[in-house]
């Protein structure tokens, strides 16, 4: 049997995990898997020592024949955690195991960009770029869109979109409570909670059923918003089964995995229209346009949707499917490195 290590933020809350555990636990036949917690939530201290106690931990993984994976699979958003995902690179290299970055931060294309003004965000990119190519490694990113994006930047990428958790299935037995706006995100203003709760408000002054809940804030100001604060994975389920619509007013997103996790329940969607890969039958507004995300709710509160059948456009990302990309991937990596 075959082994892949997963590294990366396995233990903190958010997008990256979930699809951790989901390759972790649904590996590609053949393929045993393993992950490796590379942060914690904390304090600047705190994430250096759980960096530091990472990379200990990897010495110690690839020392041994017994434990030595035949596959490293890197799992990095944009800026620090990059910069502490190099060095988990350097050693898998050193030891000759074939590794794969996977890149999950929409941010990239705005820390990276070389046409940008910024001259630090262009020799980020040719830094970037050097590194990869003279490690040998192979990136994987989400989607084409990011494909054509971050290609020019870094260099040869593979398209591998994030699967959707198979346990997440459409359940007629719960009823949709008419009017609730749900949220699902870490406290980060690029998640757009300040924005969710205008666009909610602007929303009540015509329908007053509105309400909103939302995961990543602990403290509201109005008795209609409920603050969540983190959820568990349980909770998560029970408010994509129960919502009326999901709001996704984010600034980017690498792939908003919450889209699909909503797609596979059944729960409309309004999403931000500049998001990458979007599905075609779901809502979408601007950002610069308040009224339009207000007519949206309003619209799909009105018509009364309860379940809609997203199997279609869901297909890709059954995890058999996914699986098998990683299997053709892996063992080309492997094939190359022997």
């Amino acid at each position: 049997m075959r082994r892949v290590l997963h590294i990366g933020p396995c233990e903190s809350n958010g997008g990256m995990k979930n699809v951790m555990l989901s390759l972790a636990n649904h590996p590609p036949t053949g393929f045993e898997a393993s992950l490796l917690s590379s942060h914690k939530t904390g304090s600047i201290l705190t994430k250096w020592m759980a960096f530091r106690k990472a990379t200990k931990k990897l010495s110690q993984i690839i020392s041994k024949n017994s434990t030595k994976p035949d596959v490293i699979h890197i799992h990095t958003a944009a800026d620090w955690s990059w910069r502490r995902k190099k060095h988990f690179v350097t050693k898998a290299r050193q030891a000759n195991i074939a590794t794969i970055i996977h890149i999950h931060s929409g941010k990239f294309n705005t820390w990276l960009d070389p046409s940008g003004a910024n001259s630090a965000s262009a020799k980020r990119a040719t830094k970037m770029k050097r590194f990869l190519s003279e490690q040998k490694v192979q990136t994987v990113v989400l989607s084409e869109e990011w494909k054509a994006i971050l290609e020019p930047m870094i260099g040869d990428v593979e398209v591998i979109s994030n699967p959707v958790n198979p346990n997440l299935i459409i359940d007629s037995s719960i009823e949709r409570i008419e009017g609730k706006l749900l949220l699902l995100g870490r406290n980060d203003p690029v998640k757009g909670h300040d924005f969710a709760i205008e666009v909610a408000a602007m929303a009540r002054k015509s329908n007053p059923i509105v309400t909103l809940s939302m995961s990543g804030i602990e403290n509201a100001n109005e008795d209609w918003i409920s603050a969540m604060g983190w959820i568990s994975e349980q909770e998560k389920i029970e408010n994509l089964h129960n919502s009326n619509i999901l709001l996704v007013p984010s600034k980017w997103e690498g792939q908003p995995l919450v889209i699909l996790e909503a797609m596979a329940c059944g729960l409309p969607i309004i999403a931000n229209d500049s998001l990458a890969q979007l599905p075609d039958n779901i809502g979408k507004a601007s950002l610069e346009n308040k009224q339009q995300w207000v007519d949206n709710i309003l619209e799909t509160i009105k018509s009364n949707s309860a379940n809609i059948d997203y199997s279609q456009q869901l297909d890709q990302y059954k995890i058999e499917n996914v699986q098998q990309k990683w299997l053709q991937l892996y063992e080309q990596l492997i094939k190359e490195q022997s």
